[in-house]
């Protein structure tokens, strides 16, 4: 009885050391793989920090052949061959400045209408291209914002520290035949009390002469924890 004793005894020993060890392994592998993705974190920041820094450098031009010498005097030939060295060359258009860009976009065109109104210096439109009572003659002139509407805006995404940026947008619409920011209030208020042939375009609209009349805002951008505005 007392061999079969400690024999059971023996065997509880050895099972219960053999799982401690077993959880100190899966312990120790837990704490590896938390250090690891740890550094995994850091890295992946770190590479697209660098890549930010990059893309809000301009692009170096690649220095341009010297123009070549005129052979027998040709200067067609010789402007041909300069010509097609330039081409080579990649322009950099972009209006970006230490993370931070000035965009737009400016529609303008001709228009003719059989029933119209005329041009309105502030209506976001400019004209009217559904007929309105007002359409009451022909118009033929400058016509803008018929595609998309006009805009200028300023966007940054500017480096505060090293997993964390700055982020804007201001944005605001215009009338580039007028260079009026876009008001359909105000387009409203230029024809009270005009009899209809005296009136122009009007139109209501959420764009009513605001600083920013499309977009303004702000925020915070983290590669790990993401963006807050």
């Amino acid at each position: 009885m007392k061999r079969t004793i400690l024999f059971a005894a023996t065997v509880f020993t050895v099972a219960t050391a053999a799982r401690a060890s077993e959880l100190s392994d899966i312990q120790e592998q837990s704490r590896l793989l938390r250090e690891q993705n740890q550094a995994l974190t850091k890295r992946i920041a770190d590479l697209e920090r660098r890549q930010r820094k990059l893309e809000a450098q301009p692009a170096k031009q690649p220095a341009v052949a010297a123009r070549p010498a005129l052979p027998g005097g040709s200067m067609a030939a010789g402007y041909g061959a300069y010509k097609a060295e330039y081409k080579k060359a990649p322009v950099n258009d972009s209006l970006t400045w230490n993370g931070i860009t000035l965009y737009g976009l400016v529609d303008m065109g001709v228009t003719y209408q059989n029933h119209g109104a005329p041009l309105s210096s502030t209506a976001g439109l400019g004209l009217n291209y559904l007929i309105s009572r007002n359409s009451n003659g022909s118009y033929f002139g400058v016509g803008g914002n018929a595609l998309s509407s006009s805009f200028v805006g300023l966007k940054g995404n500017v480096e505060l520290t090293e997993e964390l940026n700055g982020v804007f947008n201001l944005q605001t619409g215009f009338n580039p035949w007028s260079g009026k920011l876009s008001d359909g209030l105000g387009s409203i208020v230029q024809n009270n009390g005009l009899a209809i042939g005296q009136q122009n375009t009007f139109a209501d609209s959420a764009k009513d002469g605001q600083a920013f009349n499309v977009a303004a805002y702000a925020g915070l951008s983290s590669p790990v924890y993401g963006t807050l505005t």
